[in-house]
Formats: structure tokens, C-alpha cells, sequence
């Protein structure tokens, strides 16, 4: 087979979505299929054109995700021709890809990770322009008669037929991960009690709450550590989460990371007390997942797919706010935790749910 895969952002991009693709991307390439990603040059340092573990990689000169959908377009209209059909992912990519799919009449798959709805207006660092031009851009999304629909949990199948999609158009496919990659990574509970998040910027990943929460929290207990391993991109938006840091926490009680490799970040998890996964929403969350993978308790929000993916020792906020992330860290503090039996979200099982499913509609 010859795919395409269009996507706002790739690997080394950090976050769930670009880790799932580069995993099924380089997946197909191993077992002798032409694999193509066309995505954003979000770094001047990166190559425009490179072969990543056997996938050709296109990025297109744009300086932010935006852009790409206007961008992709002359270069989508050369790749198209070559596939036998498109896979994309929500959300500035799938438009472009949408319109060449139908100009070449080629199959066009969609990924939704997650379906906002009415939460954009709910969430925190948007301007009410912004939440209305994001609100109707989705909408739009969603009414794009795609041939078919991925949703990667229960949470977001669902909320697709709620906007519209036909039950029969959508094939769950829960993401996964490869285990073995966690052996050497197993839980080790600190002296100290050590709060990590990790994973991408974004605004609906609940620092507005878990920052102001930390702060009010470690005057009652000075010696404990919060952890924030993100990326320095969006500059805005990092710049944002640094000003309530200095509002809000006592100097030294919050530790900034960037930039580590697989070995440094899990090296960290593994020695962490819990951790904390404040978002607002989630579609299926990887973050979650690796953690449980390698032992660690989770505090949670527990709202969209966290709700079905959350498995062993965890926490769950009672409610959307400080005061409920701040509710949530003392019941972490004394290791209160709930329980839910071990749940496996395998790599295995997903590529091989993708595999049966591309060879179905190629």
C-alpha cells in the first residue's frame, strides 16, 4: 500500500498524537508499505525533507500549525496522486487534506483524538474571538463527510456520533503502547513527596489550576517538589505558564525541565510520588498510560477518556478547579488513593487493529 499521512505535527514534535503516528507510521514501513508524512517545519533547525525509521517525512516552511492548511496545499496536490489513500488527524490538517482526497477521489481516513464541543468556551489563555473561531472550525471538522472516522477511545466515539457522525462511518482504535520499553522503568517511591507533569503545552492541560493549587499547597508542606517537564513551544504560551509560576509558588518549589530524552523523562516518572493529569479533556491521554506503565499514581481529573484509561492507584478530582486539584494533592500527600484493576493499552494490538483496518478499505 501507498499511504499518506497529513498531519500538523510530527516527530520530534512532543505529544500523544505525534507519537501515535510516528509509531504506526514507521510500523507500516517495516512491513514494505510506502509511507509519506507531510507536516510543519515548526522548527528552522529541522530538515525540509528526511527519512525517519524508513517514512519520508515533507515538512512544509510554516511557522506555525495554522498556516498549514493554506501551506499544504501545493505539495499535497503533487503526494496525493502517488497514494491509495490519506490518513489525518484533526485539526488544521484535515481540511487540505479533506479537498485532495475529493479533488483525486481518493479514500480519505480521519483521527479524531478528542471532541471539544462547547468546552472551548470554558477554557483557560483563549480570547473570546479566539474560543469562537476554534468552536467553529471544529464544527466544521466534524461536518466534513470523511469515508471513515478513528476514534482512539470510547469518550470520543461517542462524542463524534453527538455531532453527527454515523455510528457505522467510526472504528475504535484504542492508542497503545510498547510495554517492553517500560521493564527497565519501574516505580520507586521518593522520600520526598514529588509532584510530575509532563507532556505537551496546550490550553486545556489544566496548569491554570494545578500551578495556583501547588503554590497554596507547599506552604503547608515546604519540602515537597513540583515537577513541570514541558517543551518551550507555544513561546506564548510558556511564557503565560512562567508568569503564574512566579505568582503563584514559592521560589524553588517548582522545577522546569525541557528537552530530555526517552531515558531522562522516564528516569523522572519512575521517581515521582504521582503524576498529576489536571486537563480539562482528554481523548485518550499518553501520559497516563506510560505512568501506569511504570507504576506511578496518577491525580487525575478524570473527565473525557481519562474516565475509561485511569487504572491502578489514582486520585480523581471532584471538581474542575484549584480548589479541587488542591483537594486532590492532600489526598495524594496522605496516598489516599482509589483503585481500578490493570488495564493494557498494547502497541501491538493497536497496529495491528490499523493494519486489518487499512487492508479493509485499500
Amino acid at each position: 500500500m501507498k499511504i499518506l499521512f497529513v498531519l500538523e505535527h510530527y516527530h520530534p514534535y512532543l505529544g500523544g498524537a505525534e507519537k501515535l503516528f510516528k509509531q504506526l507510521a514507521e510500523g507500516l514501513a517495516a512491513r514494505g508499505d510506502e509511507v509519506r508524512v507531510l507536516t510543519t517545519r515548526f522548527r528552522k533547525e529541522l530538515s525540509a525533507q528526511e527519512v525517519i525509521g524508513g517514512v519520508h517525512v515533507e515538512r512544509v516552511q510554516c511557522f506555525n500549525r495554522f498556516l498549514f492548511t493554506l501551506f499544504s496545499l501545493p505539495r499535497l496536490v503533487v503526494l496525493a496522486r502517488q497514494v491509495d489513500f490519506i490518513h489525518t488527524t484533526t485539526y488544521n490538517a484535515a481540511l487540505p487534506a479533506w479537498l485532495i482526497g475529493r479533488l483525486y477521489r481518493k479514500p480519505t481516513i480521519l483521527t479524531f483524538h478528542e471532541v471539544w464541543g462547547k468546552l472551548w468556551f470554558e477554557l483557560p489563555f483563549l480570547t473570546k474571538a479566539q474560543r469562537w473561531l476554534y468552536y467553529s472550525f471544529e464544527q466544521l471538522i466534524t461536518r466534513l463527510p470523511f469515508n471513515y472516522y478513528v476514534a482512539v477511545s470510547e469518550a470520543t466515539k461517542q462524542a463524534l456520533m453527538a455531532s453527527g457522525v454515523q455510528e457505522d462511518k467510526i472504528q475504535l482504535i484504542y492508542n497503545g503502547i510498547d510495554y517492553a520499553a517500560f521493564e527497565n522503568y519501574q516505580w520507586e517511591a521518593p522520600e520526598k513527596f514529588t509532584v510530575l507533569y509532563f507532556g505537551r503545552l496546550g490550553v486545556s492541560k489544566g496548569l491554570d489550576l494545578l500551578i495556583p493549587a501547588w503554590g497554596a499547597f507547599v506552604k503547608h508542606h515546604p519540602e515537597s517538589k513540583l515537577q513541570l517537564v514541558i517543551p518551550q513551544y507555544p513561546e506564548r504560551l510558556y511564557q503565560t505558564i512562567q508568569q503564574l509560576i512566579e505568582q503563584w509558588c514559592p521560589a524553588g518549589s517548582v522545577e522546569l525541565w525541557h528537552e530530555l530524552t526517552v531515558d531522562e523523562l522516564y528516569k523522572l516518572v519512575r521517581k515521582a510520588s504521582a503524576v498529576a493529569i489536571p486537563s480539562y479533556s482528554e481523548g485518550f491521554c499518553f501520559v497516563a498510560v506510560e505512568a501506569m506503565a511504570i507504576g506511578v499514581p496518577l491525580i487525575s481529573s478524570g473527565r473525557g477518556a481519562l474516565a475509561e484509561v485511569v487504572h491502578g492507584h489514582y486520585v480523581q478530582m471532584t471538581e474542575q478547579s484549584v480548589k479541587g486539584m488542591g483537594i486532590s494533592l492532600e489526598h495524594a500527600f496522605r496516598k489516599e488513593w482509589l483503585h481500578r484493576p490493570p488495564r493494557s493499552f498494547s502497541l501491538q494490538r493497536a497496529m495491528e487493529a490499523y493494519l486489518a483496518f487499512y487492508d479493509q478499505i485499500a
